[in-house]
């Protein structure tokens, strides 16, 4: 199954936004100095990843794709089961994106690729591409 979803925009806020099981409440990570080093926090039912910018961000969703990293700032993978038939993906004090994705085992990888020069204020654009591939 190859899939990709429409672009989709997301309000970041404290620098951070968290793919989670479709219907369940979004959790709270604590981010301990090394998580923050990372770049993303886990456990066994979701993700947090940093967002480098605290304003409107693009977010991708893909499953199974070709995926080129040659214009990504930073790349992130991790093993993430799916088991409630889907993921969202929400930040502090945003709305929440739902997308419908099979149950399984999957890698998924946060591309956060800049799609504006970066500014004093520290607030332009990013678009983070989710991608899942199965394992």
């Amino acid at each position: 199954m190859k899939t990709k979803w429409k672009e989709q925009e997301l309000t970041m806020s404290y620098h951070q936004f968290t793919l989670f099981q479709k219907g369940q409440p979004k959790p709270h990570h604590d981010w301990s100095d090394e998580d923050i080093q990372k770049g993303y926090v886990a456990d066994d039912k979701a993700i947090s990843f940093e967002a480098v910018s605290n304003t409107k961000a693009i977010i991708e969703v893909w499953v199974n794709e070709t995926l080129d990293v040659s214009q990504a700032e930073k790349t992130t993978r991790l093993p993430f089961h799916v088991e409630s038939d889907g993921i969202e993906i929400k930040s502090v004090l945003s709305e929440t994106l739902s997308y419908d994705i099979p149950n399984g085992y999957y890698y998924v990888t946060c591309l956060t690729i800049p799609l504006q020069e970066k500014t004093n204020s520290g607030l332009y654009l990013v678009k983070y591409l989710l991608h899942f591939e199965s394992q």
